[in-house]
């Protein structure tokens, strides 16, 4: 597995929602993010192949947030981008943890938090958030609701829902939100 590098932050083309139906065995997808579009999940068998269409889209940014409702993917999703980082050890959802650690390809540490049991921003700060996030890691984030002051302006931020077919797609957000758009 190749490691992932990633490119130059541009924050010119947020907010936008990309839809992908045909995947191609063995290609990267170029993807041009335009508004109104959303990215499909499925098939879930070809999650890797999203999770390297969302490292292109991120264009180098490392701290990723995941907005949704229970079982709406965003553990399976975040699964798959660690894969893509050569993550070897098993990823699971750091519920009772708060933060997990692995290590991923050429010494990359890869930190993935569910801030779901916490209440405030300032629970975010009592568990040190401000030090992983200033670490120059990825940090794949589940829940940033509860914490959205602190986010700083380059995050990638993306909402996993259903769409009106009940299929499971994720749209791309601005990096600083309000937070009643988010439904």
């Amino acid at each position: 597995m190749r490691a992932y590098r990633p490119q130059s932050f541009h924050s010119d083309r947020l907010p936008c929602r990309i839809v992908m139906h045909h995947f191609k065995k063995r290609s990267t997808f170029a993807v041009m993010l335009t508004a109104g579009q959303d990215i499909s999940m499925e098939p879930i068998d070809k999650l890797d192949e999203l999770a390297g269409t969302l490292f292109e889209a991120s264009e180098g940014r490392k701290i990723w947030l995941f907005e949704g409702g229970l079982g709406a993917g965003k553990t399976t999703l975040i699964k798959h981008l660690c894969d893509r980082l050569g993550v070897q050890e098993a990823v699971q959802s750091p519920t009772f943890s708060l933060v997990n650690e692995y290590a991923a390809l050429q010494g990359e540490t890869v930190y993935h938090f569910d801030l779901y049991r916490l209440k405030s921003a300032r629970e975010a700060y009592e568990i040190g958030i401000e030090e992983y996030l200033d670490s120059g890691h990825f940090c794949f984030i589940e829940w940033p609701g509860v914490a959205d002051p602190i986010w700083p302006d380059d995050v990638f931020r993306l909402r996993l829902h259903l769409d009106h077919l009940g299929k499971r797609v994720i749209t791309l957000l601005p990096a600083k939100i309000e937070r009643s758009t988010i439904t």
